[in-house]
């Protein structure tokens, strides 16, 4: 900003603490470049608490000076997310087959085993007669917010997946499991695509307690623990929780 040269005009800018904030704000943000450039610098610290001290600074100030986040980090953070939700899902995968047995489910079977990432089933399983090509969806209960996630989508929009059904000659069904990792704890429904469709929910599985009494449970009890669950399948939703 151009200093005034009367004093009338540096009454109309607001005075000499303006021109006094602005400086201190300029030499704050200067501060910050100069820090951010040396964390940025500077090899990250082989101590894990260190560590991530370093990457908190390099966080806060990027986010002070209105930066975004460096691209190798977004990189290296979806990498991360890919890789703990395909672990999260491979867990929940192999799970389900067991609970599907352990609730008298008959010729359970792997369906990707047969057809690598199988267009709606991950499971055949058959039942009192019955026949079911059954999804498996398994979430963090809690969503990054702490909110507890409500819907899991079980199928994607425009898929023919009644086209899918009459090749097995069965019912498109589901198995949903809601995993807390911080407590190697999980809760786990199944109901068919059928119900969701009545109710109104045709792309995803309504999961808030209220909606999951409709289901039945394959987790005994409801909450079951299971000391396969690692906690870096943890979105960081739980410590956020709120109810």
């Amino acid at each position: 900003m151009v200093r005034p040269k009367t004093f009338a005009a540096l009454v109309r800018a607001g005075g000499p603490d303006r021109f006094a904030r602005e400086a201190a704000q300029q030499a704050a943000r200067a501060e910050q470049q100069q820090w951010l450039a040396a964390l940025e610098r500077w090899p990250v610290p082989h101590d894990a608490a260190m560590a991530a001290l370093h990457v908190k600074y390099v966080r806060d100030l990027r986010r002070q000076l209105g930066l975004g986040q460096p691209l190798t980090v977004v990189r290296e953070q979806t990498r991360e997310r890919v890789q703990r939700k395909r672990a999260l899902g491979d867990w929940g995968e192999q799970k389900a087959v067991c609970l599907l047995k352990r609730a008298g489910f008959q010729n359970v079977r792997d369906m990707n085993a047969e057809s690598f990432n199988h267009p709606f089933g991950d499971i055949y399983a058959e039942r009192n007669g019955a026949r079911y090509l059954i999804g498996v969806k398994t979430r963090n209960k809690y969503q990054v917010s702490g909110l507890v996630n409500p819907t899991y989508n079980v199928r994607k929009r425009g898929a023919d997946v009644k086209t899918i059904a009459q090749q097995y000659n069965a019912a498109l069904a589901w198995v949903a499991i809601a995993v807390v990792p911080e407590e190697q704890r999980f809760s786990a429904y199944f109901g068919t695509i059928a119900q969701i469709d009545h109710a109104g929910e045709r792309f995803s599985i309504p999961m808030r307690s209220e909606q999951t009494k409709g289901y039945e449970c394959l987790s005994k009890p409801t909450e079951e623990c299971d000391q396969s669950i690692r906690a870096e399948w943890s979105n960081g939703g739980y410590l956020r929780r709120r109810h």
